[in-house]
């Protein structure tokens, strides 16, 4: 987290904590997972950078931007039966740059 995040790092944290309750709630019947994206390659990611400013990448393992069928990917995976053993999981797709 970075100076004047906290709102934003709450908020994160709020909504994997209620994935893990809503899981533990609604299961076994039905599955809750979150999807957590990184920078992926969209045009809001496109405005924010258009000031000059580029996207460092170095920190994340992949050593790029996302593009949005690799979320959309991660997302049907989630739905899919090869993910019937799958609940109350926060599913990174972000490059590495969670664990980096």
């Amino acid at each position: 987290p970075s100076p004047g995040s906290s709102a934003y790092a709450s908020s994160k944290a709020g909504l994997m904590t209620m994935t893990h309750s809503m899981a533990k709630e609604l299961g076994p019947k039905i599955r809750v997972n979150a999807v957590c994206p990184g920078a992926i390659d969209t045009p809001m990611l496109r405005a924010s950078l258009s000031g000059g400013y580029g996207l460092d990448t170095s920190g994340f393992a992949l050593q790029r931007v996302g593009q949005p069928l690799e979320i959309a990917h991660g997302v049907l995976y989630l739905t899919c039966d090869e993910s019937s053993y799958v609940t109350g999981v926060a599913l990174a797709i972000d490059g590495g740059r969670s664990f980096h």
